[in-house]
């Protein structure tokens, strides 16, 4: 009996410890303008994922991707540009197939609201007042690419590179403007819309065709041992994402939808 005991014991802390049973851990990774949007999509998404856990990262489009590549554990990636997908693409670390048009933006240049400036156009940002430009870091933050765009669009990035500073991503550089450690710095829209507006004024927004079309783009990241439980789930967030439950709150933050008609067509094929 004694020893029939120690056996039911033992099996039920096999049982208890067995990885069968250990929740999930599912890992979104997002461009950093898109974090108080999925913050407030995180509900919706736990239930999606029932008793197993989603959680973000958030970061540079350009330095998630080099994650992904040298295997960070990711299921989800949302990217500001399509050239980090396109990286990923071609080094066999998405699924291509799942590779989906989310959402688009604007770039504006905001300003400490406590600055005065005589004129809020490009050319002002010559004004010798003007003594620093935050701007995310070129090569991984897609939201600096667009910015030295516009500004090379205007022909004036040469003459502003010394006041030039560069973040680590488009809400450093939020940061940096809301606590008046810069003059002038470059954003997304919805980075502006959701800013303390005690602390910032917008001084102009990017004209249409000063820079590449700001399209995330949303790609599920290929598994190293796939299982079929977890490609369903995978498929389940992101389909969830594509929503207009998700919709609805894509535009409450200010994003646009990239193409609505294309991704309600994509939604009636996705397998449920």
């Amino acid at each position: 009996m004694k020893y029939l005991v120690s056996f039911v014991l033992l099996s039920l802390v096999s049982l208890a410890t067995s990885p069968r049973l250990k929740a999930e851990t599912y890992t979104i990774a997002a461009a950093a303008s898109l974090r108080n949007a999925l913050d407030a999509m995180k509900p919706e998404l736990d239930k999606i994922a029932a008793k197993d856990n989603v959680q973000f990262t958030f970061g540079a489009s350009g330095a998630l991707k080099a994650q992904i590549i040298e295997g960070a554990p990711i299921d989800l990636f949302l990217s500001a540009s399509s050239k980090p997908m396109d990286a990923l693409v071609d080094a066999r670390a998405i699924e291509a197939s799942s590779r989906t048009r989310l959402l688009q933006n604007e770039v504006v240049w905001i300003a400490p609201k406590t600055l005065s400036l005589k004129g809020t156009s490009l050319s002002d940002l010559k004004d010798p007042k003007i003594k620093r430009i935050a701007l995310g870091e070129v090569r991984s933050v897609p939201a600096g690419e667009y910015a030295l765009q516009v500004l090379q669009h205007e022909k004036i990035a040469k003459d502003l590179e010394p006041k030039f500073l560069f973040a680590k991503d488009v809400r450093q550089v939020l940061t940096w403007v809301e606590q008046g450690e810069v003059e002038v710095g470059f954003v997304y829209k919805t980075d502006w819309l959701e800013g303390d507006k005690s602390k910032i004024q917008l001084l102009g927004t990017a004209a249409v065709g000063s820079h590449e079309t700001i399209v995330y783009e949303m790609a599920a990241v290929k598994a190293k041992a796939p299982s079929p439980l977890r490609e369903k789930t995978i498929l389940a967030l992101g389909n969830y994402l594509k929503s207009p439950e998700a919709q609805k709150i894509w535009t409450r933050f200010g994003f646009e939808i990239s193409d609505p008609i294309a991704m309600e067509k994509a939604l009636r094929r996705a397998p449920h």
